[in-house]
């Protein structure tokens, strides 16, 4: 499972990367994610660009600089979104 260890950014309004579709401003965001090698279980930090709607499978190779095991294996990333719902009361 992996986690999102930087939040995203704050978008200003000259942003370079921003493009428009279909009357709708989206932009390209990388975010840097920890994953578990599932071969010798080190935390790599890999770097993921959110372009769309669909983001590739990715084939990272485990930092054998930090102590990893220097062996490839894919990650299929996925962004979950969660709301938080609350009753108005006193209205």
């Amino acid at each position: 499972m992996a986690k999102v260890i930087f939040e995203l950014p704050k978008m200003s309004e000259n942003c370079k990367e921003c493009v428009f579709h279909s009357g709708v401003m989206k932009t390209s965001i990388t975010l840097n994610v920890s994953v578990r090698c599932p071969y010798c279980g080190l935390e790599n930090i890999v770097p993921v660009d959110i372009d769309g709607r669909f983001i590739p499978k990715q084939i990272v190779t485990c930092d054998i600089d930090m102590g990893g095991c220097d062996r490839d294996f894919v990650i299929d990333p996925r962004i979950k979104v969660t709301a938080d719902v609350y009753r108005i009361e006193g209205v």
